[in-house]
C-alpha cells in the first residue's frame, strides 16, 4: 500500500563533456485531495475515491463540483538546483469506483495560494486559485482517459521560489453549466496505481554543456548548447513553419520569455546566443515550438 504523500527518488546519470551530471526525480503523491460542490457550500468531500470536476443538476438545481490536490515539498540536496514539474492524473474508471469522464468538459487546472485542510475545506471557503502558470486539459475522448503528464513547472517553481512548503491546484470545468464532467482517482482510491502523481525533477551539480535532443513526435529537433571554448546557441530542425520561444527560468524559478521568433521556415536554423546569456542570470533554458517544450532545459552558470 502506498502511504500518502509517498515519495519515490530515482537517480540518473549522465556525462557532459566529461562533467558527471545526476538527475534526480521524485514521485509524489499528495498529501491531501478533497471535492467541493456548490450544491452544498459547507459541506467537506475529503475522504472520497474519486476527484471530480463536474457540471451536474439534482432535482432540477444546476450545481458544479471541483478537485483540489496538494503536494508537499521533497528536500532538494545543496548542490541540486530545480528544472521540471509535471502533474498525472488517471481515470477513476474501474469495477468498483468510477463515474467516468462525460460531456463537454474541457477544464482548467490553477494553482492554488494559501493553505487549506483536507477535512474542512468546502465550496464556501475554498482557497484562492490563480490564472498565472494554469494548465488547459482538452474535452476527454473516451470515459476512460487519463490525462498527464501535464507540465505545471511554472506555478510549482513559483511556490517554491517563494519558500513555500507545499504546492496546491484546483481543477474545474470551463463551462460549470452543462451536464458534464471529470472523474480522476483520488489518494483514498483502492487502487494505488491509479493516485494521483506529482513529478519533480532536479539537476545535481548544474554543469556547462550540450545536449542534443530527440524529436518530439517525430518532427522537430531543438537543442540548446553553451559549452566551455565554444559558442553558445540555439539550433533547430523545423520540418514545418513554426512559432518559436526561448525561455528562461532562474534558480528561484522565475520564468521570462527571452527570445521569441514568430514565424521560422522549415529548415536547419541557428542563432548565436553569447550576447544573451552575458545578461541573464544562472539558470536554465527551454526551447518551446509552437507551444510545446523541446528537449530538456540546458542549464549554464557565470
Amino acid at each position: 500500500m502506498r502511504i500518502p504523500g509517498f515519495i519515490t527518488l530515482l537517480t540518473a546519470c549522465c556525462s557532459l563533456f566529461g562533467q558527471s551530471q545526476d538527475t534526480l526525480v521524485w514521485r509524489l503523491t499528495p498529501s491531501a485531495d478533497a471535492v467541493i460542490s456548490s450544491l452544498d457550500p459547507e459541506a467537506n468531500y475529503g475522504r472520497l475515491p474519486e476527484l471530480l470536476a463536474q457540471a451536474w443538476e439534482n432535482d432540477g438545481t444546476d450545481y458544479a463540483l471541483r478537485m483540489l490536490l496538494r503536494f508537499e515539498w521533497p528536500s532538494l540536496p545543496p548542490d541540486a538546483a530545480w528544472i521540471s514539474a509535471s502533474l498525472s492524473l488517471v481515470h477513476s474508471g474501474g469495477p468498483d469506483v468510477g463515474s467516468g469522464h462525460a460531456g463537454d468538459n474541457a477544464a482548467t487546472l490553477q494553482g492554488i495560494n494559501g493553505n487549506w485542510s483536507e477535512t474542512m475545506v468546502s465550496w464556501s471557503n475554498q482557497p484562492v486559485s490563480s490564472l498565472e502558470g494554469a494548465v488547459f486539459l482538452p474535452a476527454s475522448t473516451t470515459a476512460q482517459q487519463d490525462y498527464g503528464p501535464l507540465d505545471v513547472t511554472d506555478w510549482v517553481f513559483r511556490d517554491q521560489s517563494r519558500g513555500e512548503s507545499q504546492t496546491g491546484f484546483i481543477l474545474q470545468l470551463n463551462s460549470e453549466s452543462a451536464l458534464c464532467g471529470l472523474a480522476f482517482a483520488s489518494r483514498e482510491h483502492p487502487d494505488s496505481s491509479r493516485h494521483p502523481v506529482l513529478e519533480l525533477r532536479a539537476i545535481a551539480s548544474p554543469a556547462l554543456g550540450h545536449t542534443p535532443q530527440t524529436p518530439m513526435e517525430g518532427s522537430e529537433l531543438a537543442w540548446l548548447s553553451h559549452a566551455p571554448g565554444s559558442p553558445s546557441a540555439l539550433r533547430l530542425v523545423l520540418s514545418q513553419r513554426s512559432r518559436v520561444s526561448i525561455l528562461h527560468t532562474t534558480m528561484l524559478g522565475q520564468t521570462s520569455v527571452v527570445m521569441e521568433l514568430a514565424d521560422v521556415p522549415a529548415g536547419k536554423h541557428q542563432w548565436p546566443l553569447s550576447g544573451m546569456l552575458r545578461e541573464l542570470p544562472t539558470g536554465y533554458l527551454r526551447a518551446l515550438i509552437d507551444g510545446r517544450t523541446e528537449g530538456i532545459p540546458m542549464w549554464y552558470g557565470p
